[in-house]
């Protein structure tokens, strides 16, 4: 579970970067802790 988070949040560091425009960044951050959450539940589940 942390460590998946981690992985989640390394990527979404690297993509929020690529993109570069802070509009991106921006729902690229709701994206990732939409996903995170998400996974989060199925793996509760």
């Amino acid at each position: 579970m942390i460590s998946t988070a981690l992985l989640f949040g390394i990527l979404g560091t690297l993509a929020i970067a690529a993109k570069g425009t802070a509009a991106r960044a921006r729902m690229t951050t709701v994206e990732i802790r939409t996903t995170t959450k998400t996974i989060t539940k199925k793996t509760i589940s």
